[in-house]
């Protein structure tokens, strides 16, 4: 099968102009995309709902939870991915940054962000707005329920751990075992600290 690369549109609306969306806006501008940041909380920016109905859009806030809120507020519609490392098939608003490695048979949900230099290993299963910070690994066979946020260079290790949904892994941690949702961990090995 030949490979169909994906041209990103030419201005993309970034929803969320605190120092995330920043980073996002200027890496979509280094592709020669227009990006345009909106924010309703931050002055001096126009409301996200503006942006949304503006121009294609992706979500520019770190934390899964606000990027659900944002989602939410215009109206969950598919969205164009931001594969700023090369093209991409992917949609919904992906933001795959460059040096992310992404393995065979990975299944990535909406608005999930994958940071610089984080793995993805063979058989992981990202849930809706989750995000994997800078060096993160999840060794393979992962499944990482929706908003959840695993934090900069934390290992997941190999073999059919679950990440609970609205969960927190701490930067560093290894995770040996499954982590209930909504708990915070942390540690090495990690366990729950909240």
């Amino acid at each position: 099968m030949e490979a169909v690369e994906r041209v990103l549109p030419y201005q993309i609306s970034v929803l969320g102009a605190g120092p995330h969306g920043h980073q996002i806006a200027a890496l979509l501008r280094a592709r020669g995309v227009d990006a345009r940041l909106f924010d309703d909380e931050l002055p001096s920016w126009k409301d996200t709902i503006d942006g949304a109905d503006d121009a294609p859009w992706v979500i520019g806030a770190a934390w899964p939870k606000v990027r659900a809120l944002i989602s939410h507020k215009a109206g969950f519609r598919d969205q164009p991915a931001a594969w700023v490392d090369g093209p991409s098939e992917r949609t919904g608003g992906i933001i795959i940054f460059p040096g992310a490695q992404i393995g065979d048979n990975v299944i990535i949900n909406r608005h999930v962000h994958i940071e610089f230099n984080a793995v993805i290993s063979h058989g992981c299963t990202l849930g809706d707005f989750v995000t994997v910070c800078p060096g993160a690994v999840l060794a393979g066979e992962v499944t990482v329920e929706e908003e959840a946020f695993i934090g900069a260079n934390a290992t997941i290790i190999h073999g059919g751990i679950v990440i609970g949904s609205r969960s927190v892994i701490g930067a560093g941690a290894v995770v040996t075992k499954d982590v209930p949702r909504g708990a915070t961990v942390a540690g090495v090995p990690a366990k729950v600290v909240r």
